[in-house]
């Protein structure tokens, strides 16, 4: 039984190994879809090759999926979210409590957008594949509906070719607003609620670099002394996730994902905690204004739904940080300043989030029982099992 226990020892550590190896060539493999402008007033056909790759990607894992249309600046070109369900025992009924995985697909156009937004869509890919990757002998069931969510037409379209055709996307984050009316409604017929939203924008440029991480200048007024000194004595490295809710309102959301992040002293987490309830319309314009930094991406649309819907925002904090403080919208956004970092750092989120939808959609999934071995070998038959399986979920994940 000895040698069975080592050999299992040492087959575990080289598969724990080979598997970091392969979610690197995975989330490589992701971001290389996300390495072009993805704009209709640049190159249409791009972004709907990028579409159907993310379209590609959710029917493969089972999801329920459909797109959803809304008007855009261009007539021939609408916007299109892409959305994928994972229905829950309550799906459908006041019972429910949503829970939403979400990131934005397109760029401006004048950029690759490989961290704005290529990063989070990737994330975004990553955490379906983990979570609906099972072993065929285990079954899994929730009791709350998932659903993960790429928007379109989050950046700020140009409404210089609208002519005679009404402008559909008069400002930004219009995807996330059709999506969360459209939602709001449903919900109003069903009863049901929303637990709460994760929604991703420029996730991947970890930069351990002393000095790498400028702070907004609002800052001062939102985070508290504590933390601003906790990156000061860091010496402003870039080597964290933010992760950006009210204080009240998004806390339960913001646990579940710090405590499923993997953290130590290399990866870390930054909760950000906005002392305000609510919608940020309604909020005093000067403290509107201070805190306009932590609002710019399609949260916002959950926070300012009528009624207001909990969400977390997760970030590297784009043009703060790194190469981002140049290439942000601009061409040099591209893979070629992917670092084996920022590509742990990438999994790190994509394997929160998973813990964290499991978590809260009360997931659970169990194993079928083998038959009892009917000789002396139970010992042994038990870590041969045991073996078997770790083959079995690493060639699942991996493949």
């Amino acid at each position: 039984m000895r040698w069975i226990t080592i050999h299992c020892v040492l087959i575990f550590q080289v598969f724990l190994f080979a598997e970091g190896i392969f979610q690197e060539e995975e989330l490589r493999a992701y971001l290389s879809h996300f390495n072009a402008t993805r704009n209709n007033h640049v190159d249409p056909t791009a972004k709907a090759v990028a579409r159907d790759y993310i379209i590609q990607l959710f029917v493969k894992h089972g999801l329920d999926t459909w797109t959803e249309q809304f008007p855009s600046n261009q007539e021939n070109y609408p916007g299109l979210n892409v959305i994928g369900l994972l229905p829950g025992r309550y799906y459908g009924t006041s019972q429910d409590k949503l829970v939403i995985i979400a990131s934005h697909y397109d760029t401006v156009s004048t950029t690759n957008g490989v961290d704005d937004n290529g990063s989070g869509m990737a994330a975004l890919l990553h955490a379906i594949k983990n979570y609906t990757t099972t072993d065929e002998d285990v079954k899994c069931t929730q009791n709350h509906t998932l659903l993960f969510v790429a928007f379109d037409l989050e950046e700020v379209q140009d409404r210089g070719s609208c002519g005679n055709f009404s402008c559909g996307c008069a400002r930004a984050l219009c995807g996330s607003g059709y999506f969360v009316s459209n939602l709001t409604r449903y919900l109003n017929e069903t009863g049901g609620s929303i637990q709460g939203a994760y929604v991703m924008d420029t996730v991947m440029n970890y930069n351990s670099t002393p000095n790498s991480q400028v702070l907004p200048a609002g800052a001062g007024h939102v985070m508290p002394p504590e933390q601003l000194k906790r990156i000061s004595d860091n010496l402003h490295r870039g080597n964290f996730l933010v992760a950006i809710g009210r204080k009240v309102p998004d806390a339960s959301l913001q646990k579940a994902f710090y405590d499923s992040y993997k953290k130590d002293d290399d990866f870390r987490i930054e909760d950000v905690l906005l002392p305000f309830t609510g919608q940020t319309s309604k909020l005093p314009s000067l403290q509107r204004y201070a805190m306009e930094a932590f609002f710019r991406s399609d949260h916002r649309q959950f926070w300012d739904s009528e009624p207001s819907w909990p969400a977390v925002f997760l970030t590297d904090s784009a043009d703060y940080r790194g190469f981002m403080t140049v290439c942000y919208h601009e061409l040099c956004d591209d893979i070629s300043h992917v670092t084996p970092e920022m590509i742990t750092s990438l999994g790190k989120t994509a394997d929160a989030l998973v813990g964290a939808a499991t978590l809260l959609t009360e997931r659970m999934c169990e194993a079928k029982k083998a038959p009892s071995p009917s000789t002396g070998t139970r010992a042994s038959s038990t870590l041969v099992m045991t073996c078997l399986s770790v083959l079995i979920w690493f060639f699942a994940h991996a493949y």
